[in-house]
């Protein structure tokens, strides 16, 4: 199949640095083309995929203080011609712009799908005759059930990881670590309590790129006076950060906002380390067996869970045996399943 793949413009895919959607594209991209698929990126100047072809659009601005929406308007503006010729348009972007051109008479047979990477207020009843089906993709079952709440047909596919990018090991340092956006919705804030009363040292990783600069120097304010306890690690290098991760007793996901999926959880558990996690949004659908983490109702339960890691069942190997399920090659098989559908005119 001649498969495009749109992926938004704010940064570059992959991205330098944090970047879950983006990097989700990529691999993506990669898988598919090992599947012997013609694969065309639209994306940044800058931007690949092993393999693939890329058509620019505009230049990623890599900070979050831009109109989202115009940029991938003018993102949209500039492809449009480029569209037609592919057997799918596979849509990553926040706004959807690809659907408007299927208004237009001469770009009606496009066949598109997209998948959305996060929460959706869309509104179903809006959307022009003329632009269906839009064949919606959550990145879970969570999302999938979300978005029928709100009046759309849909369906999921997991995210899937470059699982050789995350190797395994079973040696354990006494540390934990947090890994994410330093973001209130992600609550680093939570981890670095919990590390604090459990007196276990942690290491907080994430990037610099974040939209509440005050959130960001807050959390660096609570490592330096954490007494040597916590330690932020901002910008890392991926081979530093896998380090780290590798080596933890547990990577903490104290994320209360619904999560969509949860890749860190994915990461960390093909690593070898078990993910411990509030039972929020997707993560128990990747946390499914003690042996891999443990899934916490509310924040007394996430500390005893810290409290007792020593006495968990948790099991490096059956933690990497589970993040196999979420490879970036059974994401693209899983994806190739749904592009047909589209194809033979079977979308939702």
């Amino acid at each position: 199949m001649k498969i495009a793949l749109i992926s938004p413009p704010l940064l570059l895919t992959p991205p330098r640095g944090y970047g879950g959607l983006e990097r989700v594209v990529y691999d993506l991209g990669c898988a598919l083309v090992e599947q012997g698929e013609e694969v065309t990126l639209f994306a940044p100047p800058g931007s690949h995929i092993d393999g693939g072809k890329l058509v620019e659009t505009v230049s990623a601005p890599e900070r979050t203080d831009v109109n989202w929406v115009e940029l991938e308007k003018t993102a949209y503006e500039g492809y449009r011609e480029k569209l037609v010729g592919f057997d799918i348009i596979h849509d990553h972007s926040w706004f959807g712009f690809p659907y408007l051109a299927k208004i237009d008479p001469a770009f009606k047979d496009l066949k598109i799908c997209h998948t959305h990477h996060g929460h959706c207020d869309w509104n179903p009843g809006l959307v022009p005759e003329q632009i269906k089906p839009v064949s919606l993709i959550g990145i879970s079952e969570f999302m999938m059930n979300e978005y029928k709440s709100r009046g759309w047909n849909s369906k999921y596919v997991y995210n899937g990881i470059d699982i050789s990018k995350h190797p395994y090991s079973d040696v354990k340092d006494n540390r934990l670590v947090f890994v994410g956006r330093i973001s209130k919705i992600k609550m680093p804030h939570a981890a670095i309590k919990v590390a604090i009363e459990c007196d276990i040292p942690i290491d907080i990783i994430g990037g610099s790129f974040v939209d509440d600069k005050s959130y960001l120097e807050a959390i660096k304010t609570e490592c330096e006076n954490s007494k040597g306890i916590a330690t932020l690690h901002l910008d890392l290098d991926h081979a530093k950060k896998v380090e780290l991760v590798q080596h933890a007793k547990a990577c903490l996901i104290p994320s209360k906002f619904g999560e969509p999926f949860g890749l860190t959880a994915v990461e960390s558990i093909s690593c070898g380390t078990p993910a411990i996690c509030f039972d929020d949004g997707a993560l128990k659908e990747i946390v499914n067996t003690p042996s891999v983490g443990s899934i916490c109702r509310d924040y007394d339960a996430f500390l005893k869970a810290v409290q007792n890691i020593d006495s968990a069942k948790y099991d490096p190997k059956a933690c990497r045996i589970r993040a196999n399920y979420f490879t970036r090659e059974k994401m693209a098989e899983r994806y190739t399943k749904l592009y047909k559908e589209v194809v033979d005119g079977k979308g939702w």
